[in-house]
């Protein structure tokens, strides 16, 4: 009955409120941004509804969008009468074209989509690691573009009733959405079938890359020549002067791009927060987009430009990060928009269903001819040409985008826009489930195969989801570090990969673990960086217990309570019974198990063991030891059900852990409700600001517990605060230098190391590296290092310990190893000593092959006989001995 009467009062308030949109008039800018309101919201709804529906089918969500903006269309549900649309909600823009205000949003979700595209590609570092991928994403752009356009030159009668030459802007559009691939969809196929790191995997990933890069240039050139054409058709003069001058456009401002690329970063990072310099990229990505657009190409080719040349940067992955929530409300619009602007009827035309599925299978079989070929003449054998084939047949968002523009340029007519949908979808469906099949049979793809080493699927467990998705960053942000091109295969579901030559890493967030996919030789390599990523999140956390950080936010509370209101009564919350004046505790436990006895006593929480551990607890995380003599012990706990506070003074002063060492004298215990609302942190704030210095002076000399209580509850001005320490002067950058892997050659051998401890040994290998390389003022190094091993010990399993961090006192990667065959106590993972020592250090601001230059030589190690290795008396025949093995472990890799 609820139900019935809510949904009644609903309808009646829509009727009202479109009676008075009549009223007031439709066409005023008001009611037509009320309408834009409407529509944005009623496409939020569905395309996110058809999101999720196309998840739980394993498809990509780009497909529901598409689905649930068709359905909601003029030609479904957008066409039934609504109060205050008797039209129906979406009839409006005619000829199924959007109104320009949702034209508007659709422009602005085109150019987030292609920025963000952008910031995923790291062209030069495709470049450097696969030649054989640039190839084929060059081959298959080519071809697929060719065999597209002349589709319409020889079927085109069929479908727009005359003959159409190979420069007609639908041909030239029909070509260009043919050269799109949607690398996630191959890239999660992929991964399932623990092939990601396969050849067949890296390279069709790889050209996948670089379709969108050329496809894009093609697109700037359609629109150019588009625009220039007449009635009377253009000279061969003509086409090549105007696709001269788009592409010096689109080639000249990315090459400048990919120049001015650190330059770009330095202006960014002047704004410092993450979440501002991430709104000034995108911001430029809009100004460039307009330009690009005013001077006859697309908006998307000039959004696409810029997030290319700021991937070059390391803020990449900040703005990705700031800028994925602007990604997830936005860019569902625009794939709901094309849903919207499909006229499904065309389909009903024998003529256009034909031409869809013919075109469909040409488009299918361009790139498996054009990046198969190429794949075949080098090395590929039929079965992996054709797996490196279908994997770049699926199209996805950037032909999407490409068949928007042809729309609202005019070039592509409602049946050819039709058509391009369909081939999108098919391709979507039908190729993963062929590639699948040649997947499953499990032989090489290679005419020449090498050792056959099946993907390994590596579970990591975390505490929480939270955990796992830092992991993920981490992960991205260090590997990035070591030279790896790390790109997001998919929004969708978070798959990144991780591409160093030969060398792929697959890894993504599933609930609680972070899962990896790799080889067996890629093993170290992940549990090396998942090593290093744990450590920095455990320093990160360790860095938010030091007590300088709540002393900034206590001063700073200190300050600003002078300007606040001062009104939050605090007698409601004393109590004579839980005041008491000279406490029996003579240790910091001691304290708080009289404060919670107190409370106990009082009959205000039902388990005082359970409170007396949680508070415990809070402490041994963070001492609440603040200035002054102060200390407020606090935690939630639904042992109470109301906020309850204990006071105890202590003259003498007892040590507390306080932040500026004194003794604490004055302790203030806080218990509020975890499950009820309860003014936690408004009334340790307030009891912080009444205890000034003054106030504990009075407080101290209290006589009884009412005069206690009036002493925090009166109103007294408060004494002047010391100024808060001035700030650290900024760390000077160190400048940028080319890393070679060349650490191993130059790394430093102690043969026999006269250190007795790990700190003793970190000294003396780091005193030895200062010798040889002439290294000044290691002992911020040194600090460094033995912070992170009070943290978390390197010592690793059989004997060998890896002390290692990064910092800017370096500029590339340096190494020194030292033995000592009776053990160190190294707080080793199996408790053995430790017997060989390997210290690393790296550039905190220069991308390195740290990860990976440890793994190698832990590999290296493992191939040396134990005896042998300590039997090495001089550093010269050490260097030989480890350098050999080096060389196999490296002869061994593919």
């Amino acid at each position: 009955m609820q139900t019935w009467l809510l949904a009644g009062v609903a309808w009646l308030s829509l009727t009202a409120t479109a009676q008075a949109a009549e009223v007031a008039g439709a066409s005023t800018l008001p009611q037509r941004m009320a309408v834009l309101m409407v529509q944005v919201g009623v496409l939020l709804f569905a395309t996110k509804a058809g999101g999720m529906a196309a998840r739980r089918l394993r498809q990509p969500e780009v497909l529901g969008q598409l689905t649930a903006g068709a359905l909601i269309g003029p030609l479904a549900l957008g066409r039934l009468p609504l109060p205050g649309f008797p039209d129906g909600l979406f009839a409006d823009g005619g000829a199924f074209m959007p109104t320009p205000e949702l034209f508007g949003v659709f422009s602005l979700a085109a150019v987030v989509l292609l920025f963000m595209v952008g910031l995923e590609t790291d062209l030069r570092m495709f470049w450097r690691h696969s030649v054989v991928g640039t190839l084929v994403g060059v081959g298959g752009v080519l071809v697929a573009f060719v065999v597209g356009d002349l589709a319409g030159v020889f079927l085109g009668e069929a479908l727009f009733g005359q003959d159409l030459g190979w420069l007609d802007a639908r041909c030239l559009f029909l070509g260009v959405v043919s050269t799109a691939t949607a690398v996630g969809i191959t890239a999660r196929l992929l991964t399932d079938r623990q092939r990601l790191g396969a050849p067949e995997g890296v390279t069709t990933l790889a050209g996948a890359v670089v379709d969108d890069v050329l496809g894009l240039g093609l697109l700037a050139v359609v629109l150019a020549l588009t625009a220039a054409a007449t009635a009377t058709g253009i000279s061969w003069g003509r086409v090549g002067a105007i696709a001269g001058r788009a592409l010096a456009i689109w080639a000249g401002v990315t090459v400048i791009g990919l120049f001015v690329a650190m330059r770009l970063r330095e202006h960014l990072q002047r704004f410092r927060k993450r979440m501002t310099f991430s709104i000034m990229a995108l911001a430029l990505a809009l100004v460039v987009a307009g330009l690009f657009e005013r001077a006859g190409l697309a908006l998307v080719v000039g959004a696409y430009v810029i997030g290319l040349t700021l991937s070059q940067t390391e803020l990449a992955n900040a703005i990705r990060e700031k800028l994925e929530p602007v990604y997830t409300l936005l860019v569902p619009l625009f794939f709901g928009t094309l849903g919207l602007l499909v006229d499904w009827r065309v389909l009903g035309q024998p003529a256009v269903l034909v031409f869809a599925l013919v075109y469909t299978l040409l488009a299918v079989l361009a790139k498996v001819a054009g990046c198969g070929l190429p794949a075949l003449a080098f090395g590929f054998n039929l079965r992996g040409a054709l797996r490196v084939g279908l994997g770049m047949v699926p199209r996805g968002e950037v032909a999407l985008v490409m068949a928007g523009v042809g729309l609202m340029a005019g070039a592509l007519p409602a049946p050819a826009f039709a058509v391009v949908i369909v081939m999108t979808i098919l391709t979507t469906l039908c190729a993963p489930p062929v590639l699948a099949l040649l997947l499953a049979d499990g032989r090489p793809g290679l005419r020449r195969p090498g050792p056959a080493e099946p993907e390994e699927t590596i579970r990591f467990p975390c505490a929480n989801a939270r955990q796992a998705e830092w992991i993920v960053h981490g992960l991205r942000d260090t590997l990035h570090r070591d030279g790896f091109f790390v790109h997001l295969m998919e929004h969708a579901h978070g798959t990144v990969l991780a591409l160093r030559g030969t060398t792929s890493i697959a890894f993504r967030r599933d609930l609680d673990e972070v899962v990896f996919t790799c080889g067996p030789r890629q093993v170290p390599i992940v549990r090396t960086a998942v090593h290093y990523v744990l450590r920095e999140l455990r320093t990160a956390v360790e860095s938010m217990r030091q007590p300088l950080q709540a002393h900034h936010l206590l001063r700073r509370d200190d300050a600003a309570g002078r300007l606040a209101d001062q009104g939050r009564d605090l007698r409601p919350f004393l109590h004579p019974d839980l005041v008491r004046l000279n406490l029996q505790a003579s240790t910091g436990p001691e304290v708080l198990e009289e404060l919670v006895g107190m409370v106990a006593s009082a009959g205000m929480i039902s388990d005082a063991a359970g409170v007396l551990a949680a508070v415990k607890a809070r402490e041994e995380s963070m001492s609440t030891g603040l200035e002054r003599g102060l200390a407020v012990p606090h935690c939630r706990t639904d042992a109470v059900n109301r906020l309850v506070c204990a006071i105890g003074l202590k003259p003498e002063g007892i040590d507390f852990g306080a932040m500026d060492a004194q003794p604490s004298r004055v302790f203030v215990l806080t218990l509020s409700p975890i499950s009820d609302p309860a003014p936690h942190v408004q009334f340790m704030s307030q009891i912080v600001q009444a205890l000034h210095p003054a106030a504990c002076r009075r407080l101290l000399r209290a006589t009884s517990t009412h005069e206690a209580i009036a002493v925090l509850t009166e109103r007294s001005a408060e004494e002047p605060l010391p100024m808060p320490p001035a700030a650290a002067p900024p760390v000077q950058a160190v400048p940028h230098h080319s890393l070679r892997v060349a650490a191993l050659r130059d790394a430093v051998m102690v043969p026999r190391l006269q250190a007795t401890s790990k700190e003793a040994a970190i000294d003396e290998l780091l005193s030895a590296l200062a010798a040889v390389h002439h290294l000044d003022d290691l002992s911020q190094v040194r600090r460094l290092l033995l912070q992170r091993e009070h943290l978390l010990s390197t010592g690793l399993e059989r004997g060998i310990a890896v002390p290692h961090c990064r910092t800017a006192v370096v500029s590339r990667v340096y190494c020194a190893i030292g033995l000592r065959p009776e053990g160190l106590d190294f707080g080793s993972l199996d408790g053995a000593p430790t017997q060989i020592v390997v210290l690393l250090l790296a550039s905190s601001s220069q991308p390195t092959p740290y990860a990976q230059t440890l793994a190698l030589l832990l590999q290296a190690l493992a191939r040396i006989p134990r005896g042998d290795l300590l039997a090495c008396h001089d550093p010269q025949a050490l260097r030989d001995r480890i350098l050999e093995a080096v060389e196999a472990a490296v002869d061994k890799q593919p």
